[in-house]
């Protein structure tokens, strides 16, 4: 099993930009936020996502709507945190792909991933 802590900043970063494991390896993230002001939400994206195109579909939907994960966009996501507040935390637990390459993880808040959040989960 692999642990890993994800920790979100106010800077609009993560402490972590690639994590590596192996094809279905068990995977713990411990996702927390240490914004002061700012909630963030790490998601995992499935492979092939554009995570630009996520982000802005994500940032379109969510208008006027609160700040779930709507239905049309579940399917691109692979495992996801919920969004937490300044100061939050949670678990988040999942297999890792079966096939290897690189996974991109995204904070899916406001314009978060085009400030810089994100990373790369590289199963290999």
């Amino acid at each position: 099993m692999k642990k890993v802590d994800i920790i979100a900043y106010n800077t609009l970063s993560f402490n972590q930009s690639k994590i590596e494991v192996t094809p279905n390896q068990k995977v713990v993230v411990t996702f927390k936020d240490e914004s002061t002001t700012l909630s963030h939400q790490w998601v995992l994206l499935n492979a092939g996502v554009d995570p630009g195109k996520f982000s802005r579909e994500l940032m379109r939907a969510r208008e006027g709507n609160g700040m779930g994960i709507p239905k049309a966009l579940e399917k691109q996501i692979y495992a996801q945190s919920p969004m937490l507040p300044p100061g939050g935390s949670a678990t988040v637990k999942f297999q890792a792909p079966a096939a290897s390459g690189a996974y991109t993880y995204v904070c899916a808040c406001g314009l978060h991933y085009e400030g810089g959040m994100s990373g790369k989960l590289i199963v290999k």
